[in-house]
């Protein structure tokens, strides 16, 4: 009891992907959880899991180096119905005569792309282009609008619905306007792509934006500048679900020197509907700073009597540099989609390193037969457990 999935499956002679796609899921989505195999399958074609060896088997390469493929797999990051605590969000957004879009929302850029998650769902909600949205930049809090609490992926998800809402706002408040130009007895009649009004049973009958407004002599800006604020985010919801991705890790192992090289890595993540797509791919790449500094660097050394760092600086505290990372294939997938919100989207970026530390471990066990504890693996960790190993081996032959 107690042993963990790899040890689990090796116990049972089982395929370790077999195990999570067996045990991992929540209350509202029974096993097989599709998001759980989903992510599996696409990280087990990536790195080529079908060359993975028993541990310790592989064919010994340059006289000294062993090969090994891991794995890990878990919960990524919540939805968007977790988030009523941050508070009220709002976007105001104008049309203005040459067809651009103003958008004013008071969400700074914290430098994941976020903002533009938010032109693209406001754009969708509208009806125009996105390049013909531009946003207003400058903040100030003594006159603008009201923001949540900018961190994480809510910035992507929360601030991009409301934009969508705020778009879809606009969009019906602007159709109805235009509607006496068109032959029709509702403007619901009417629908609006990429900056263009036009009536849906017959496409060809259509305005463009910058067309209407040349033959309108006073625009009442009331009418086209709505503000939506986003509030609908219970408290509960009787949903446990959450979207998972898988990590896949083939490493290299100087059995001599004790180095472990990081060869390939497949990053799979789950998030429901992937809101920036190339955003979502720097975000799992760059994660891994953070996934390979836990795995095989950034140990921290206390004094035993004081409890002072021992190693605060950037010289004996090591981290990863370009230099160790490995060739990294992103995949974020649209599996799993969200109780709430016109998207359903959950967060990728926050846990992009999580399963790493497990994966590699993993792979160094499949590599060289022997598992070591814990994080920071070192040569030094690798050569002391190689060396405990072949002593116990040596004991157990006497």
């Amino acid at each position: 009891l107690g042993l963990g999935f790899e040890e689990l499956a090796e116990k049972l002679d089982m395929d370790v992907t077999d195990i999570y796609a067996m045990n991992l899921s929540n209350y509202a989505i029974p096993t097989p959880n599709p998001c759980v195999t989903g992510v599996i399958e696409e990280g087990k074609k990536l790195i080529g899991w079908e060359r993975r060896h028993k541990a310790g088997e592989g064919p010994l390469i340059d006289g000294c180096k062993r090969r090994g493929i891991g794995m890990c797999c878990g919960d990524v990051w919540h939805t968007e119905h977790y988030e009523y605590r941050r508070g009220v969000t709002q976007v105001m957004m104008k049309i203005n005569p040459d067809g651009t879009v103003m958008i004013d929302a008071p969400t700074v850029e914290t430098g994941t792309g976020a903002n533009h998650c938010a032109v693209l769902a406001a754009a969708d909600g509208l009806g125009v282009n996105p390049d013909q949205i531009h946003w207003l930049a400058t903040m100030d809090t003594e006159y603008s609008l009201k923001d949540e609490v900018q961190s994480d992926s809510s910035v992507s998800y929360i601030l991009s619905e409301c934009a969508y809402k705020c778009g879809k706002d606009l969009k019906a408040k602007f159709l109805k306007q235009v509607a006496h130009r068109f032959d029709v007895e509702s403007w619901e009649e009417l629908d609006m792509q990429e900056g263009v009004v036009f009536v849906k049973a017959d496409p060809l009958t259509r305005i463009s934006i910058e067309d209407y407004f040349e033959t309108v002599e006073l625009m009442n800006e009331d009418t086209l500048r709505p503000v939506t604020e986003y509030t609908e985010r219970p408290l509960s919801t009787g949903y446990n679900g959450c979207s998972y991705m898988a990590t896949f890790v083939e490493v290299e192992v100087d059995v001599e020197t004790g180095e472990v090289k990081i060869i390939d890595m497949a990053v799979v993540s789950d998030g429901g509907t992937i809101m920036h797509a190339t955003g979502a791919d720097a975000q799992l790449i760059g994660g891994q700073c953070l996934g390979i500094g836990e795995s095989l660097f950034e140990r921290m050394i206390y004094d035993p009597n004081t409890g002072i760092p021992l190693n605060f600086n950037f010289v004996d505290y090591k981290f990863p540099t370009i230099e160790d990372f490995p060739d990294i294939t992103p995949l974020p997938v649209e599996i799993f989609k969200g109780p709430q919100g016109e998207f359903g989207a959950s967060g990728i970026g926050e846990g992009s390193p999580s399963c790493t530390p497990r994966a590699v471990n993993n792979a160094i066990y499949n590599a060289i037969g022997v598992r070591l504890p814990g994080t920071a693996i070192s040569p030094k960790d690798v050569l002391q457990a190689l060396s405990e190993a072949k002593q116990e081996d040596l004991w157990q032959s006497v």
